[in-house]
């Protein structure tokens, strides 16, 4: 399988747009898991491309009016899974961070989304590898305060994430 892991990853994230079956992303979520290092192996493009096509399907379907539904779980799933391996983030943060810009956008505190907690564990592996403030995390961080005043002031990860903040960004205050 190792030798045709780019065949089957490419063949598989070319039907994620239109597949409606939840377990699909269940596959390329364990294909990620399982074939790591053949997946680094392969180079930045192919990480860039597991993202923008996830990105692009949880766009899809919050445009479709789709909010909740195991899909969207198993799609951010797939993105947690990616931002939180060390391997992963030590060769690609920068390349990972600005894939997930257009999911940033919603922590504005208007979007009616439920997975502010998924951009905000994304956010603190993002800081817990990287051990510093990118310039992408410091335009981001005021905007939690709107996911705090959302989640009326409770929120465990927030408060993990502004911990992370404080230590890695110290120039930020």
């Amino acid at each position: 399988m190792s030798k045709n892991i780019h065949f089957v990853l490419k063949n598989l994230l070319s039907k994620a747009l239109t597949v409606m079956v939840p377990d699909y992303f269940g596959l390329i979520l364990n294909l990620i898991r399982l074939y790591t290092k053949e997946i680094l192996a392969l180079g930045e493009n192919v990480i860039k491309d597991i993202v923008k096509i996830i990105i692009m399907r949880i766009q899809a379907d919050l445009t479709k009016g789709f909010r909740n539904t195991l899909t969207l779980a198993k799609c951010w799933n797939i993105l947690k899974v990616i931002c939180d391996y060390s391997e992963f983030i030590s060769k690609y943060l920068p390349i990972i961070e600005t894939q997930m810009l257009p999911m940033f956008q919603y922590i504005d505190g208007k979007s009616n989304v439920d997975f502010d907690e998924e951009i905000v564990l994304i956010v603190s592996s993002f800081l817990s590898h990287a051990k510093k403030v990118s310039a992408v995390l410091e335009k981001m961080f005021p905007h939690f305060r709107k996911i705090f005043n959302k989640n009326k002031h409770v929120f465990g990860h927030l408060f993990q994430c502004f911990n992370l903040y404080l230590i890695h960004g110290k120039e930020m205050f």
